[in-house]
């Protein structure tokens, strides 16, 4: 299973989703703390990073371009969890060169660990395909 770092901008929304990880025999680091989050990549292996995102000048895409300028993460695969509605974050996270975006609608959790459990099988880390893709389940 994957360790992933899932960095949130909103406290209210993460621990619904980290327990659901955790049941699939992920290991997470949760956490607002931009500081933490980049001690966290420093210093310990991280296959994927889950950011839940609520607007475009959130912390969680200024930690994802941190990752994209620093040579060592770069190619850390990154998936942008957004409301519908943001263009301006689905742009950034374009631009930031996001693995994947999820729409965060009602289910979108079901969505994610649906992408992760592909990926169970793989002997290497979680890593999404280069594609954009958008999972958007229906309201």
């Amino acid at each position: 299973m994957a360790t992933i770092l899932h960095f949130f901008d909103d406290r209210s929304d993460h621990q619904a989703l980290e327990r659901q990880l955790r049941r699939d025999g992920h290991d997470v680091v949760g956490t607002d703390d931009i500081a933490y989050a980049a001690d966290v990549l420093s210093n310990y292996p991280v296959d994927l990073l889950l950011l839940n995102v609520t607007s475009s000048d959130a912390a969680s895409l200024r930690l994802l371009e941190a990752v994209r300028s620093d040579p060592q993460l770069d190619d850390l695969p990154a998936v942008v969890c957004c409301p519908p509605d943001d263009s301006d974050v689905l742009q950034l996270a374009r631009e930031l060169r996001a693995d994947n975006l999820i729409f965060k609608s009602r289910g979108f959790e079901r969505d994610l660990l649906e992408q992760l459990s592909h990926h169970h099988g793989s002997p290497a880390p979680v890593a999404f395909d280069q594609s954009w893709s958008y999972y958007a389940r229906p309201s």
